[in-house]
């Protein structure tokens, strides 16, 4: 079995921190972000794989926009 990583990205905090309050939290999960500089730098300090190809997709489009490309890449 091949490992698969996608990414979905979402640049706009404040529709981050909307689906973060109507979501379903978890004890280790955060409710909100606090601080943007905070979360850009977790942001651009995630790892991503580095053997392999990887996608990333804007969930701030509608799901439609890119289903078919994660379904592909899933597919591969």
């Amino acid at each position: 079995m091949k490992y698969k990583y996608v990414e979905c990205y979402l640049n706009d905090i404040e529709e981050i921190n909307n689906r973060l309050k109507k979501r379903k939290q978890m004890i280790s999960q955060i409710r909100k972000v606090e601080s943007e500089e905070a979360f850009e730098k977790w942001l651009d300090d995630s790892k991503r794989p580095s053997d392999f190809t990887y996608i990333i997709v804007d969930s701030g489009q509608p799901l439609e926009d890119y289903i078919n490309k994660v379904m592909t890449y899933m597919n591969e």
